[in-house]
């Protein structure tokens, strides 16, 4: 009886590659598979495995990175009846093997690969599975062509590829170095720390009757899941262009604190003292410009609330505006006649209302200042007035002027309600003539500390 040879190139997916060496038997016929399988795991010859990461092998008691996956190739030998010497236990089909990989990663692979030769020859098949304590196994069923098992073939080499990831549940948020087995073999996983995320959140209410911008800062560390200690980090605001900082305002979660406060560099900044759990809110307030404050048309101020740590290095920052529009003086004028229905060119008035400080602001020393018209000529003649404060939703009296002052300055004193002036002026008589005659009246407002031209 003579034997022929005939070689078979091997392949398979991407993560098994099988290699066999090929011998044809002329006469011999193999014996029929046994109808019951068994664990052929022991007699496997030649087991291997390699560790890789990034295309790097890893020996064994090397670092592993646990961010990035990691591939472990198996290869071992198959003792199958074409062996020369035959083997006393061949792997016959129907026969399984087990590879316990690993308890600490989980598979990102496929869970069934097919095992074929290049020329679409079965082999078996390789499925991963997971049980319950995350241990990762490998079991191969050689549940291939019967030509693999009948003699046809001797020389089996087969290798697989699994691709895992390591499982860091339950590893602190800290980071640290742990030690873990891949196929009976030590390696050790760095995990590094969680990625420390800080927020900024900044909003601004304006109290115009104070002069004032409430300014509110919410700083946040949270590493995973869990807020971390503040201690020693640092709330910075730069108030140059913003308004010098209210002393006495700067509250931490409710409670006063003591800020440093930089008058020359308008810098305001606070050190988080230890125990300090995220998150924390700091408000202060800030005085409003007198130039943003004494104008008549809308203003809006912008400030930046910054968190660092204890070197200085920026975490997070967030930007706050406020808009308002500050309301000092209005003034309105009624003409009025007593002709019943019928019109009458004599005995005519106009009653002029100015309002101001609609803010409620704490102003003394309030003086308006109203000159009646003197033309078209010959002016508006002077009849009364007199002033009401704003007490709630109802007016009350304020004070009663029984002449018209000789220099037009109307003195409201100390006020910090909105209040207004009301005076009347007698229309000159004249005959009928049709057509409009305007008047036109300017009036102004001062108060300790306000422009020395007024405001109107």
């Amino acid at each position: 009886m003579t034997k022929g040879r005939r070689s078979l190139l091997i392949g398979g997916p991407i993560i098994l590659l099988i290699l066999l060496t090929v011998f044809a038997f002329s006469v011999a016929l193999a014996d029929d598979p046994p109808s019951g399988g068994q664990d052929v795991t022991s007699v496997l010859t030649g087991k291997t495995s390699v560790v890789s990461q990034n295309g790097t092998t890893i020996p064994e008691g090397g670092t592993i990175d646990s961010q990035n996956p990691i591939s472990v190739k198996v290869s071992f030998g198959v003792p199958v009846e074409g062996d020369e010497p035959t083997p006393g236990n061949p792997v016959n089909k129907g026969d399984w093997a087990e590879f316990q990989l690993s308890n600490a990663f989980a598979l990102t692979s496929g869970t069934t690969i097919p095992l074929n030769t290049a020329g679409d020859i079965r082999v078996g098949t390789v499925t991963f599975s997971t049980d319950l304590g995350g241990m990762v196994t490998a079991r191969v069923d050689f549940d291939g062509d019967d030509e693999v098992f009948d003699g046809t073939y001797n020389s089996v080499e087969c290798e697989f590829t699994a691709t895992l990831e390591y499982d860091a549940t339950g590893a602190p948020v800290t980071g640290g170095s742990y030690e873990v087995m891949i196929l009976g073999k030590t390696f050790t996983v760095v995990v590094p720390p969680v990625e420390i995320v800080y927020t900024a959140t900044k909003t601004g209410k304006v109290h115009l009757n104070t002069q004032s911008v409430e300014w509110s800062v919410t700083l946040t560390a949270k590493q995973g899941t869990a807020n971390i200690d503040l201690g020693g980090y640092k709330f910075v605001d730069n108030l140059s262009a913003v308004g010098d900082y209210i002393a006495g305002t700067f509250l931490v979660g409710g409670e006063t604190k003591t800020p440093t406060w930089d008058s020359t560099d308008k810098v305001l900044s606070y050190e988080f003292p230890t125990a300090s759990t995220s998150p924390q809110t700091v408000t202060f307030a800030t005085k409003i410009p007198d130039a943003k404050y004494h104008a008549t048309s809308q203003q809006s101020i912008t400030n930046t609330g910054e968190l660092k740590d204890g070197a200085d290095e920026l975490k997070a920052d967030d930007q706050g505006t406020v808009t308002f529009t500050p309301q000092w003086i209005e003034k309105s004028g009624v003409a009025s006649d007593t002709g019943a229905g019928v019109y009458d060119p004599t005995n005519r008035t106009i009653t002029w209302t100015i309002n101001v400080n609609q803010l409620g602001a704490d102003l003394s020393n309030v003086v308006i200042y109203d000159k009646l018209p003197t033309t078209p000529a010959p002016g508006l003649e002077w009849q009364s007035a007199h002033w009401e404060k704003k007490d709630g939703s109802a007016w009350v009296a304020g004070g009663t002027f029984t002449t018209e002052p000789t220099d037009h300055e109307y003195s409201l004193g100390a006020i910090n309600t909105e209040a207004r002036l009301i005076i009347v002026a007698k229309v000159p008589d004249e005959a009928y003539v049709s057509g409009v005659t305007n008047y036109t009246n300017t009036a102004t407002v001062t108060w300790s500390g306000s422009p020395s031209a007024g405001l109107s």
